[in-house]
């Protein structure tokens, strides 16, 4: 999550789904809006078109791909990496 916040340049970070390693700060009363499902991700991206950018692993997203609103443009890091949607 570092890497992508300096990478876009960026602190408004959400978890969407199970947070993995990132459960024990999500713990906190403070972080807790920062964890999504996905509706409501789905409003965040139609609500921010243009601002919106989401990175899960290739795995994740297909589970989700075809709730998910058409995306502006797609970087991949390839089937076992990344991938990174920018909305």
């Amino acid at each position: 999550v570092s890497a992508v916040c300096w990478y876009l340049k960026r602190s408004d970070v959400y978890v969407l789904g199970d947070g993995g390693e990132l459960d024990y700060g999500l713990a906190y009363e403070d972080a807790a809006c920062r964890r999504l499902d996905i509706q409501s991700v789905i409003r965040l991206i139609n609500n921010n078109r243009g601002n919106t950018v989401l990175v899960a692993q290739n795995k994740n997203m297909k589970k989700w791909q075809d709730q998910l609103p058409l995306q502006f443009s797609l970087d991949s890091s390839g089937p076992e990496g990344f991938l990174l949607w920018r909305y």
